[in-house]
């Protein structure tokens, strides 16, 4: 969204090629999100360098969870550091792996790792390399152009279905989980806040906090860099953005909190006295329990929806326990345990039935 609405912006341009040479392996879900959004091609290079397996394509149908395809192209120069020279153009000749189908791969030249770009001798080395004898002729074009060649022959290529794993960068899904989990639970706090201020905002004459909503997205993108979030930066990043991190879900949670206090003060004038407003975010109906003035009450609510809960009735909860050491039952089933705590037994009294096998105890930890 960002990425795109930034170009049309600076460019006047509606990009359609996802750009991520240097990240570490995709989702099975990031196809459908390209075609819901406008995006027809993918550039990538790192599964290049798998450990163990050589992944089988350098142009391909990548396939999404849901059948969404798009075209890829893997570099096959197996860089974006490209030196442009006559041996990374035989290079490039040699790898690609669909030359058979298609005339056309493409290379990325100069200094591509920290955003250096091409200096003159790479210009100058192009410039030669046009129509040189013994040489593969070379042409500068904007990739979309690339692309547009490419997919002539889409029909040819093979299909690459769900995620595209990398064998080489081991850890990153588990390495500075702190940073993982302020960036999952800001990124669902973000989405409760454009909720919530939207319905404020239709309802409540609250206006919509556009601009800082927008501020702080882009900073939760900024530690989405493919080196921050997969845990692979230095110290110093990890210190500053998790303090950054504490302070934006701070800000964010506010925004909902005043969205829903605009809300409920808005119907609180056709409220009855002792009664409370449930709000439902999420897309699907919630039937919950939630305590409330005093009392739980059952509560069904549909999806991004809300309802009115009269705290002064409640439901009639009579629960039948019985824990003694060594076990604990209700009316519906019945747990013996173990002296180390792990479980022997578990027994449904709907159905009558003992759920575990005997052989082995339930609950047995393990590090």
């Amino acid at each position: 969204l960002y990425g795109k609405r930034f170009f049309r912006e600076e460019f006047g341009k509606d990009m359609k090629i996802l750009w991520l040479p240097d990240a570490f392996g995709f989702n099975g879900a990031i196809p459908q999100l390209l075609k819901k959004s406008g995006v027809e091609y993918f550039l990538t290079m790192k599964l290049a360098w798998n450990n163990y397996n050589m992944f089988p394509h350098h142009t391909f149908n990548w396939v999404g969870i849901d059948g969404s395809r798009v075209l890829v192209h893997m570099l096959p120069e197996e860089t974006y550091n490209g030196p442009a020279s006559p041996s990374a153009i035989k290079k490039i000749e040699r790898n690609y792996i669909e030359k058979g189908i298609s005339d056309y791969a493409l290379m990325l030249f100069g200094i591509g790792d920290g955003g250096g770009g091409p200096g003159p001798e790479h210009l100058e080395r192009l410039e030669r390399e046009k129509d040189l004898n013994g040489l593969a002729p070379v042409k500068q074009e904007h990739a979309i152009d690339f692309f547009k060649k490419l997919d002539e022959k889409s029909g040819n290529y093979s299909s690459w279905f769900g995620e595209l794993y990398l064998e080489k960068h081991q850890g990153t899904l588990t390495s500075q989980a702190k940073n993982k989990w302020y960036n999952r639970k800001i990124e669902i706090a973000l989405r409760e806040a454009e909720f919530s201020s939207t319905l404020a905002s239709i309802y409540a004459q609250k206006p919509y906090m556009k601009e800082k909503l927008e501020e702080i997205w882009k900073e939760v993108l900024l530690y989405q860099f493919h080196d921050i979030l997969p845990g692979s930066s230095i110290k110093r990043v990890y210190d500053e953005s998790v303090e950054r991190y504490s302070i934006l879900l701070e800000q964010v949670n506010n925004i909902i909190e005043s969205s829903y206090s605009a809300m409920t003060e808005k119907i609180a004038a056709d409220c009855r006295e002792n009664s409370y407003m449930v709000y439902n975010s999420l897309s699907w109906e919630r039937d919950e329990w939630v305590f409330a003035g005093g009392n739980w009450h059952r509560v069904n609510i549909p999806p991004m929806g809300c309802k009115m809960i009269d705290a002064g009735r409640h439901e009639d909860l009579t629960f039948t326990i019985n824990a003694e050491k060594g076990f604990i039952e209700n009316d519906i089933i019945k747990v013996h345990f173990n002296d180390d705590g792990t479980i022997c037994s578990i027994f449904d009294k709907e159905c009558g039935c003992e759920v575990l096998d005997g052989n082995s105890p339930a609950n047995k930890l393990a590090v």
